[in-house]
């Protein structure tokens, strides 16, 4: 029996649109900071914000608003909105619970890389489970947030796994493009943007009834892609080869 020489030994989620439902409350919050300044942030800046990192995403609503004053100062007064609103009730996505339940259950490492401040991040683990990630990496503990690779590449060094053992879930096109930098495949399941298709990029219409078997099918098509036609063709099967091209952008699910 030929041996999987890259198994599946870790699950690294996005939170913010992935895990839990609360991209809508970041655009809350900065449409009321634009009302304070007799402005409205537009569609398009919203859209441009969605999977962002703090420092980048509060430097374009200051530069779009005509705010002058230091980004630090609008992301500890949001931050504090955000772990008081969190603190009692934080809506989950569907089929989040869930999917962390089974993960855990099948023995695989599990962390949490998320662009929220690890105040924020605090807050939703009250409900997620303190205990249902291996590794937390909060967006103001790394030096470059989403899309830059680093805070994936963090959590990976945490859980002591290498990429190609391992597989991100994501929800936007900021954090899916900085899992694929870190060499991580991405079961994406997009929430209020859009994702673009691309390599190591497996699509899925939802967490509701996604099993750890979808994972593994998902991380053996990335790993296919990423090795090239001659890898590809050691698949065998009809199978093997659908999940290759989800691997290059077509839904899995």
């Amino acid at each position: 029996m030929e041996v999987d020489e890259r198994p599946l030994l870790a699950v690294l989620f996005d939170m913010d649109g992935t895990l839990t439902d609360t991209e809508m409350h970041w655009a809350e919050l900065f449409d009321q900071l634009a009302a304070e300044h007799g402005r409205v942030l537009s569609p398009a800046s919203h859209a441009a914000l969605i999977g962002l990192s703090t420092e980048p995403s509060i430097t374009r609503v200051h530069a779009d608003l005509g705010i002058d004053r230091d980004w630090r100062i609008t992301a500890a007064d949001i931050a504090a909105r955000l772990a008081v609103r969190y603190a009692t009730d934080v809506p989950l996505r569907p089929g989040a619970a869930e999917l962390i339940a089974l993960v855990r259950a099948a023995d695989l490492r599990t962390a949490l890389v998320t662009a929220s401040e690890r105040v924020v991040v605090h807050a939703v683990l009250n409900t997620l489970g303190h205990d249902s990630f291996d590794v937390v990496v909060a967006g103001d503990e790394v030096v470059n947030g989403k899309p830059h690779p680093e805070p994936y590449l963090a959590a990976l060094r945490g859980l002591g796994v290498a990429a190609e053992n391992a597989v991100a879930i994501e929800d936007s096109e900021h954090g899916t493009a900085s899992a694929v930098a870190a060499g991580l495949t991405v079961f994406v399941v997009p929430s209020v943007g859009a994702v673009l298709p691309g390599e190591r990029r497996v699509f899925g219409a939802s967490l509701v009834g996604l099993t750890v078997a979808d994972l593994r099918a998902a991380h053996a098509a990335g790993a296919a892609h990423a090795a090239g036609a001659t890898h590809a063709a050691h698949a065998a099967g009809a199978t093997h080869a659908a999940h290759a091209a989800g691997a290059a952008g077509a839904p899995l699910r």
